[in-house]
């Protein structure tokens, strides 16, 4: 959960200091957010396949093998971002023009975004050293490192955004700058502490034979979460092209909200990660009835910090929005969005708690199958009530809430017919 809250606290932290510039600079971040979040969920095809690799042959102890998984496991985080690099690149002028932002929005959110591409080398190779220690059983590393990295970009963040003693002031790009050398830093100590580990990694070993065949292995393993990722991501792309429609506040009002929002899913998130390990370990040693104690246990828990969040969310959204911008149009428009998320979010418990459940399981296919729909529905859902049926911003934001609330009631229906402890998984 500090590794995951941890690396949405640098987009906090830039929306932070962003937010002191004007509405232009909020709504280019939020924009921009919703590709950075796609790219960083791409970068879970190399470390999800790392992970699963190295966590194997570290169990079996062979060594070697751990040294092979991971230089390839760095070769294909290397080849993915450069490819990702440059398709960014070549698509970003036609993917800002889609979204129909305003002029200063879109020269701002292009200024910041090929800043991130050219440092995605560095997000990829942060993300699959961060696999790597959590496949050896290591999660404090990473959770230092990343709050080490966290220090430095909220240091970094004022003096590249405002110049700062004489630095220079590069406005909202130096946040993507701060963010940069922030996590380039990180990547270093994880070099450093890698070393410390006293394993014998050696020189790469990258023979061409069988090369492509354990690329595309380690691929087929990361793939299915990083593309449920990046599809949740992108759809963004398409409902903020219906969000400009009511001006660039509310632009920058859906980025503050989802910043504050997101505490809420990386914490469940961090549940449902430790839900798929009690499972998957309980089933295995054929407990089915500890394995649906943990679900059990887990949902309530995340129903009742859930509900908390959405008392904060109703009550005190102006108060929330007020920390990250001091513009009062921003705030306001902030404040109704929290509020009226705020009505669904105990369901986001049921959705990604069961979603561990499922995961631990084997049983993968559910949470897909009720996710992306729903997901990729909110686009044309939230065009019908906040354009034809005049509803306004309120029919978006009504959108997603009601989304979320079917997402976690099929996925509560589908846990609730028994399949997943009947999954048959060879191991």
């Amino acid at each position: 959960m500090a590794i995951m809250i941890g690396n949405l606290l640098f987009e906090i932290i830039d929306m932070f200091w962003v937010g002191r510039t004007s509405p232009a600079g909020i709504a280019a971040l939020a924009v921009a957010s919703y590709l950075i979040w796609a790219l960083r969920a791409l970068a879970n095809v190399a470390a999800g396949g790392t992970l699963a690799l190295i966590s194997r042959s570290a169990g079996g102890r062979k060594w070697d093998r751990l040294a092979h998984w991971f230089w390839q496991g760095a070769l294909l985080a290397l080849l993915l971002s450069t490819c990702f690099s440059l398709l960014g690149f070549a698509t970003l002028d036609a993917v800002l023009r889609f979204m129909e932002l305003e002029g200063m929005v879109f020269s701002l959110a292009a200024a910041y975004l090929s800043i991130f591409y050219i440092s995605l080398p560095l997000v990829f190779l942060f993300v699959f050293f961060d696999a790597v220690f959590r496949s050896l059983g290591d999660t404090f590393t990473p959770a230092a490192i990343t709050a080490t990295a966290l220090a430095l970009n909220i240091l970094l963040d004022p003096f590249l955004i405002f110049g700062w003693m004489g630095a220079p002031a590069i406005g909202v790009p130096g946040a993507a700058l701060a963010t940069a050398l922030s996590q380039g830093a990180g990547l270093l100590l994880f070099v450093w502490r890698l070393q410390r580990e006293g394993l014998s990694l050696g020189w790469p070993r990258l023979a061409a034979r069988g090369l492509w065949a354990d690329l595309l292995l380690m691929a087929r393993i990361g793939s299915p979460l990083a593309l449920t990722g990046a599809l949740f991501s992108l759809i963004y792309v398409f409902i903020t092209r219906i969000v400009a429609q009511f001006g660039t506040v509310h632009i920058a009002a859906m980025g503050i909200g989802q910043r504050w929002e997101g505490l809420a899913y990386f914490a469940c998130i961090a549940a449902s990660t430790a839900v798929a390990t009690l499972v998957g370990q309980n089933l295995g040693a054929g407990r089915t009835d500890r394995a649906r104690e943990a679900v059990h246990l887990a949902t309530r828990y995340l129903l009742a910090f859930t509900f908390l969040v959405s008392l904060a969310f109703i009550f005190a959204g102006d108060l929330l929005a007020s920390l990250l911008t001091p513009d009062q149009a921003v705030v306001q428009a902030t404040g109704q969005y929290l509020r009226i998320i705020g009505l669904f979010e105990v369901a986001m418990a049921l959705e990604l708690g069961l979603e561990g459940a499922f995961l631990g399981s084997g049983d993968t296919w559910p949470p897909f199958f009720i996710s992306v729909p729903l997901t990729a529905a909110r686009v044309p859902l939230a065009w019908l009530l906040a354009v034809e049926m005049g509803m306004g911003i309120d029919g978006v934001w009504l959108v997603i809430g009601i989304t979320t609330m079917l997402k976690g009631a099929l996925m509560g229906m589908w846990f609730l017919r028994g399949g997943w402890a009947k999954a048959k998984v060879k191991v």
